[in-house]
């Protein structure tokens, strides 16, 4: 597998909708809270229409399992694993319109053994203007959050009080290039800051 696997190839629909300000324009308004067609719209045409929807709604989920895929790659499930389990989330957090709006996915994860007291919460962010992004938050549930991970910061810098993200977004979208072993490197040392920070 190569450094760049993930964007090697694109879903047409996604690949269409990064690579053309137009076309993302036409998607997000199709994808808009109450997405009604105009009052003039030629009824023998709602076909057209219909069909312009669905493929708005192709591009969003499309999406959502672009990073779902790019989060299990980066955060590797069997390094999370050894010492940490999936924590129940709220309904909405993993749902398609979630991911699509926030524009990251994030997982929650609790220590396996004698400290329930500690949340951790890996997340990937990705979108063209902005470029890829990892973060991590250790959280407990009576020490402010800035006194537990400490991850080095020469890669990484502390956002907002209570998250990390890696130092410098790699470009995202359609031929793009993403270091994804770089990237696995720094969530790797994440996962094993948090498990010595736990221990």
């Amino acid at each position: 597998m190569s450094d760049t696997s993930i964007l090697e190839t694109l879903p047409e629909s996604l690949e269409l909708y990064l690579g053309s300000k137009r076309t993302q324009t036409a998607v997000d308004t199709l994808l808009g809270t109450k997405p009604n067609p105009p009052g003039d719209f030629d009824w023998k045409k709602m076909d057209f229409y219909y069909s312009a929807v669905l493929s708005a709604h192709q591009v969003r989920c499309e999406y959502a399992k672009l990073l779902s895929r790019t989060f299990r790659e980066i955060w590797s499930c069997d390094l999370i694993e050894s010492r940490f389990r999936q924590l129940s989330v709220v309904d909405s957090m993993l749902s398609v319109e979630t991911v699509w709006t926030e524009r990251q996915l994030s997982m929650l994860f609790g220590e396996n053994g004698c400290h329930p007291e500690y949340t951790l919460e890996f997340s990937v962010y990705a979108w063209p203007d902005e470029g890829i992004r990892i973060y991590a938050s250790l959280v407990h549930s009576s020490k402010p959050t800035r006194e537990l991970l400490k991850l080095p910061r020469d890669n990484w810098t502390f956002e907002d009080g209570e998250l990390w993200t890696h130092k410098g977004a790699h470009p995202f979208g359609a031929g793009k290039a993403v270091p994804i072993n770089e990237l696995k490197q720094k969530a790797s040392v994440a996962i094993e800051v948090a498990k010595e920070t736990i221990a």
